[in-house]
C-alpha cells in the first residue's frame, strides 16, 4: 500500500501489553495489591520493574492504551496506525485488536528491547507501505489523554518539512542535583525550558536521513533528542496538561479523575 502525499501514520510506542486477567481498578484497591497481581501475570518482573506495568491495568473494560489508540483511530488525517509490542504479546495484542474490530486501520509489528528499537523496527515495518513524503506520528501510548488539537498541530508542521516535537512550557521551581540525589548543584530558569511529549512527527524521509542515529548504542529517551543530535532543526507543538505521562498509580487516579469529569474532550 502506497499513501499520498500528505497522509499521516501513527506509530504508537511502548505499546502496553494488555492482559485480560489485569484487574479493573475503580479507585478503592490498596495499589500494593494491584502490584502483586500484576507482578504474577508478568513473568520476570523485578519489583522495581513493576513500576511501569500501571500501563497494563484495565479501566472500564479498556486497557489504559485503548483510550490513547482512540484518539488516533477516530481521526480522520490518520490512514494507519501501527501498533508496536514484544513478541511475548504479539498475538494477544493482534488478537485484541481484530476482537475489538480495529484491525481495518490498525496493524501490529514487534518492537525492541528500547523504546528508540521499538520505533526503528517499526519504521523498517512501515519501509514498503508509504511514500517517502508521508508522515509519521510517534506516540507514547502511555500518554492516554492526547487530543485531537496536538494530532493535527504535529501533522501541520510536519507536513512543512520540520521536526514536530509536542511540548509544553515548564511552570515548576527546576533545579539540577548532583547524582548522588541529594546536593542541589543549580537552579534552572525555567523561562528557558520544555517539557516534551508526544506525538513526536516527521515525514518519512526525514527518518531515512538520520535511521542510521537510531541504530547507534547511545540511548536516547525519544525521537527528538536522535534528530536534534543529526543536525536536525526541531519546531513545538502546543501540548497541554492533560497529555501527561502515565506513570505511578496517582496518574492512574488522575486519569480516572479527568475521565469522569467534564475537563477533557
Amino acid at each position: 500500500m502506497s499513501l499520498s502525499l500528505g497522509n499521516a501514520i501513527a506509530v504508537s510506542t511502548n505499546f502496553i501489553k494488555s492482559n485480560p486477567a489485569v484487574p479493573v481498578y475503580k479507585g478503592e484497591e490498596n495499589p500494593n495489591n494491584l502490584y502483586a497481581v500484576i507482578y504474577h501475570i508478568e513473568i520476570g518482573y523485578s519489583e522495581v520493574a513493576s513500576q511501569k506495568t500501571k500501563q497494563y491495568i484495565i479501566i472500564d473494560g479498556k486497557p489504559i492504551y485503548e483510550y490513547c489508540l482512540l484518539q488516533f483511530y477516530r481521526n480522520k488525517n490518520i490512514d494507519k496506525i501501527i501498533l508496536v509490542t514484544d513478541n511475548i504479546y504479539y498475538d494477544k495484542v493482534k488478537d485484541y485488536i481484530s476482537l475489538q474490530k480495529y484491525d481495518n486501520k490498525c496493524e501490529v509489528t514487534i518492537g525492541g528491547k528500547s523504546r528508540k528499537e521499538s520505533v526503528l523496527n517499526a519504521l523498517i515495518y512501515l519501509g514498503n507501505k508509504i511514500d517517502k513524503e508521508d508522515i509519521v506520528l510517534v506516540h507514547d501510548s502511555a500518554r492516554p489523554l492526547v487530543d485531537e488539537t496536538i494530532i493535527n498541530d504535529n501533522i501541520k508542521v510536519a507536513s512543512c518539512n520540520k521536526i514536530a516535537v509536542t511540548a509544553i512550557k515548564a511552570t515548576s521551581t527546576l533545579v539540577e542535583i548532583d547524582t548522588d540525589n541529594k546536593s542541589t548543584k543549580n537552579y534552572l530558569d525555567r523561562s528557558k525550558i520544555m517539557e516534551i511529549q508526544t506525538p513526536q512527527s516527521f515525514k518519512f524521509s526525514k527518518f531515512l536521513k538520520v535511521s542510521e542515529y537510531y541504530r547507534e548504542k547511545s540511548e536516547q529517551t525519544d525521537d527528538s533528542q536522535i534528530f536534534f543530535k543529526a543536525g536536525e532543526k526541531l519546531e513545538f507543538v502546543k501540548g497541554n496538561c492533560f497529555n501527561f505521562k502515565i506513570t505511578t498509580m496517582e496518574d492512574i487516579k488522575l486519569f480516572m479523575t479527568i475521565m469522569n469529569s467534564k475537563m477533557w474532550g
